[in-house]
C-alpha cells in the first residue's frame, strides 16, 4: 500500500499509454500489511518487500535489450569459459 501511495503521489502511477516509466507488474500479499511487489522501471525489474512501515529492495534484474533474446542475455552474463584440467603428465 505504501508503494501504491508513493507511485500515485509521484504522478507516475496515473500516466497513460505505453510511455509509463514505472509499472506495477504483480503484488503478492503474504500477511496483513506485508506484500511482495514486482515492479518494472524503465525495463529493469525490481522485487520489493513492503510493510506498513518500510519498503526494501530484495532483487533487481537488469534491462534486457529488445533485439536480443532472454536466453542470449543469460548466456552472455552467466557463462564463463571453464579452464581445462592439466593433463600434461597423464596418458
Amino acid at each position: 500500500m505504501l508503494l501504491y501511495a508513493l507511485l500515485k503521489k509521484s504522478g507516475r502511477w496515473i500516466a497513460t499509454g505505453q510511455n509509463r516509466e514505472i509499472n506495477l507488474i504483480e503484488v503478492r500479499y503474504l500477511a496483513p500489511k506485508k506484500a511482495l511487489y514486482l515492479v518494472e522501471v524503465n525495463g529493469s525489474k525490481l522485487l520489493l518487500s513492503g510493510t506498513s512501515e518500510r519498503m526494501e529492495t530484495l532483487a533487481q534484474w537488469p534491462l534486457v535489450k529488445k533485439n536480443s533474446s532472454n536466453f542470449e542475455h543469460v548466456l552472455s552474463e552467466e557463462c564463463v569459459p571453464q579452464s581445462q584440467p592439466d593433463r600434461s603428465g597423464v596418458e
